[in-house]
């Protein structure tokens, strides 16, 4: 007798917050799992995203900047909590500006940015 999927059976809020806590990358792969997931990174109130991962491959942060676009632009809900911590030469203005313009469209509360030694531009791309 197969054990039940007792995860899945979870109420929505909780699995959007279990999501939360999962590297950026990791949120998207939990679409897979069932067709109760599809979609829920769509209702997550906390986005954190972390490139600490692709701050050396441009073309990983490419595909990190995909998901995230995905995670902040894709959403009809509300946003309570937008964390950017970049590692990143790669982080440019033109994303910034727009995660930021959309977190601010979703009425978010806070907005947290780090950016790491290793990234010398960044203070300078939102003036």
């Amino acid at each position: 007798m197969p054990k039940a999927d007792i995860i899945s059976a979870l109420p929505v809020e909780l699995l959007c917050h279990i999501l939360s806590l999962l590297p950026t990358k990791q949120i998207f792969a939990t679409s897979c799992l069932s067709k109760r997931w599809r979609g829920l990174y769509q209702r997550i109130l906390d986005i954190n995203l972390d490139d600490t991962e692709d701050d050396r491959d441009q073309d990983a942060y490419f595909d990190y900047t995909d998901i995230a676009n995905a995670l902040i632009c894709s959403r009809d809900q509300p946003l309570r909590t937008l964390t950017l911590l970049s590692a990143s030469p790669f982080v440019n203005s033109s994303s910034l500006r727009g995660w930021l313009g959309e977190a601010i469209n979703r009425k978010v509360e806070h907005v947290n940015l780090t950016f790491l030694q290793h990234s010398p531009t960044a203070p300078h791309l939102l003036v």
